[in-house]
C-alpha cells in the first residue's frame, strides 16, 4: 500500500500545505525532504524552490542537485542575487526599519536595550529616508553608520549585524533578478561556511522574504473532482528549512510570518527539525503545520504535543503514540499525511533509492 500526499491540497485536516519533519539525527529526515522536494519539483517544473541547507549535507548530494534543479550559492563567497533592505511594493519603510530592528534583536541572541533598539530603529529609518525603497547595501551602511557616530554611540551588536550583513558578499548590492524571478528559481542555500552566523543571515533573508510574499497575488485554487471534497490552490514556491530548531528559538517572526500567509500566496513551508516539540513552542506553527512526518525521538515527547498534532482524541493512546515514537526504525514514522493519523508507522522512501521519482510512502 502506498499513501500519496498533495502538498497543495486544502480540505479535511489539511489546511495548508506547510509541513514538519522532526526526529533524531539518522533516522531518515533529511532522505524523505530531498524525496519530498524532488517529487514536487519534477512535477511542477515551473515550482520554484529555496532551501536553507545548515550543514551543507544536501549541497554534497550531485543526484539531488540534477534531481531538483537546485543552484547552490554559498554567501560569503558568492552573493547570494538579492538585496534584503529592498522593498517590494507599497510596504512602509516605517514598519520595515521596525521590523528589521526586530529580526537584529533576534538574531543577537542576547537582545537590545531601549536605547539600542530606538537608534537601531532609528538609523533603518533614515535609511529609507535619504535612500528611498532600494539602498544599496554601501548606503545602508554608511547611513547607519553616520546616525551612530553622531549620536556618539560605540560598536554594538546591532552595528556589528549591519555590517556583516552588507559587506561580507551575503547579498547582492544591485541585484540581477527581480524579487519574482527569484522566487521562480531553484536555490540551494549553504550555509555551514557563515561559521556563527547562519541565523543572522537567515532571519535577514526570511523578513525580505515575507515582505516579498505578503506583496505577491493570492495564489489561484480551484477544486477537486474528486472524492474527498478539497482545493488545490497553486504553489509559487516551496520554502525548505534544514535544521530548523536553530531558527526557532525565542519568536523568529520572520519565519513565523512566513508561515502564516504562505498558504494563501502559493508558498508551502518545510521544516525539519530534532523534536516535534519544536513545533509545539509557537501557536502559529501547532495551528499551520496540518501535515507532520516524525521519525524516532530520543526521549519520548510529552503526551500533550502528540495529542493534538496526530488527531488523537485519548490521552492514554497519546501516551502510546508517543513512546512509539522512541522505538520506530530507520525510515519509519507516523504521519498525518493525507488525512492518515494513529500509530501505525509508515516506512518513508529515502531518496537515495528512488532519487525523487515521483511516489507516495509504503504502508
Amino acid at each position: 500500500e502506498v499513501l500519496r500526499w498533495a502538498i497543495n491540497a486544502e480540505g479535511g485536516r489539511q489546511g495548508a500545505p506547510h509541513a514538519g519533519i522532526a526526529g533524531m539525527t539518522g533516522q531518515g529526515k533529511s532522505q524523505l525532504l530531498m524525496q519530498i522536494l524532488a517529487a514536487a519539483g519534477q512535477g511542477d517544473r515551473d515550482l520554484g524552490m529555496l532551501v536553507l541547507d545548515y550543514k551543507g549535507d544536501l549541497a554534497k548530494n550531485s543526484d539531488f542537485l540534477a534531481a531538483t534543479g537546485l543552484k547552490p550559492v554559498r554567501p560569503g563567497h558568492e552573493p547570494l542575487p538579492v538585496n534584503p533592505f529592498h522593498l517590494p511594493g507599497e510596504v512602509p519603510p516605517a514598519l520595515v526599519a521596525r521590523a528589521l530592528t526586530e529580526v537584529f534583536a533576534w538574531a543577537s541572541r542576547g537582545g537590545l536595550g531601549d536605547v539600542q533598539r530606538h537608534r537601531a530603529e532609528q538609523a533603518m529609518q533614515q535609511v529609507y529616508e535619504r535612500e528611498g525603497p532600494r539602498p544599496s547595501l554601501r548606503a545602508v551602511r554608511q547611513t547607519v553608520h553616520r546616525v551612530y557616530e553622531e549620536a556618539g554611540a560605540k560598536q554594538d551588536k546591532v552595528l556589528s549585524a549591519v555590517d556583516t550583513i552588507t559587506g561580507a558578499r551575503m547579498f547582492m548590492d544591485r541585484p540581477s533578478l527581480s524579487a519574482e524571478d527569484f522566487l521562480r528559481g531553484r536555490w540551494l542555500v549553504e550555509l555551514q561556511h557563515l561559521q556563527g552566523i547562519e541565523v543572522l543571515f537567515a532571519l535577514v533573508l526570511m523578513h525580505w522574504l515575507h515582505q516579498v510574499v505578503r506583496s505577491a497575488e493570492d495564489a489561484p485554487a480551484n477544486r477537486d473532482a474528486g472524492p474527498p471534497p478539497r482545493t488545490l490552490r497553486r504553489l509559487r514556491t516551496v520554502i525548505a528549512v534544514d535544521e530548523a530548531h536553530y531558527y526557532l528559538r525565542g519568536k523568529p517572526r520572520p519565519l513565523l510570518d512566513l508561515v502564516r500567509i504562505g498558504r494563501s500566496k502559493g508558498v508551502a513551508v518545510l521544516l525539519s527539525t530534532q523534536s516535534v516539540g519544536d513545533f509545539q513552542d509557537h501557536d502559529v506553527l501547532r495551528e499551520q503545520l496540518p501535515t507532520l512526518f516524525l521519525f524516532r525521538h530520543g526521549q519520548a515527547p510529552p503526551a500533550g504535543a502528540i495529542q493534538g498534532v496526530l488527531g488523537i482524541r485519548s490521552g492514554a493512546e497519546a501516551r502510546r503514540a508517543a513512546d512509539r515514537l522512541v522505538n520506530l526504525e530507520q525510515f519509519e514514522m507516523l504521519t498525518t499525511a493525507g488525512g492518515s493519523a494513529g500509530l501505525d508507522p509508515l516506512h518513508a522512501l529515502p531518496f537515495y533509492r528512488h532519487k525523487g521519482r515521483m511516489g507516495g510512502f509504503d504502508g
